[in-house]
């Protein structure tokens, strides 16, 4: 991959337009830095995708179901990942717990977790990503 440079531009390189291009090289400049500095390891996941993370703490009881909260965006989620599950002990599942949801009116409701020990507390990172 080619390495980027960034060079700024200034009124002395365009004498003949002296008297407007000061105006648009102020935000173009800006533009141009910002776009540079991102290109140089500083593009975020949390920043830039259509995506949250989420933390839950859910003790696996049929009556703590569903579990319910507001989203990020009021759209409806493509996917809803489990990206860690730690339990109360700092253990992990012997299965790779699985989640049954649904979406409706900007509330996504977790209405079982697969995999998981009953009556156990869990800690869960998840991955909500979104169309």
């Amino acid at each position: 991959m080619a390495k980027l440079n960034s060079q700024n531009f200034t009124i002395e390189s365009f004498q003949d337009q002296k008297s407007w291009i000061g105006k648009l090289f102020s935000p173009l400049n800006s533009f141009i830095s910002q776009v540079y500095y991102a290109f140089q390891n500083q593009l975020t996941v949390g920043d830039n995708l259509y995506q949250e993370a989420k933390t839950l703490t859910v003790v696996n009881e049929t009556s703590n179901f569903p579990i319910n909260f507001a989203t990020k965006f009021n759209k409806r989620p493509e996917f809803v990942f489990i990206g860690t599950c730690i339990d109360e002990d700092g253990g992990y599942p012997s299965v790779a717990p699985l989640l049954q949801w649904d979406f409706a009116n900007g509330i996504l409701s977790i209405d079982s977790i697969s995999g998981l020990t009953a009556s156990k507390k869990y800690t869960l990172k998840l991955l909500i990503i979104y169309g």
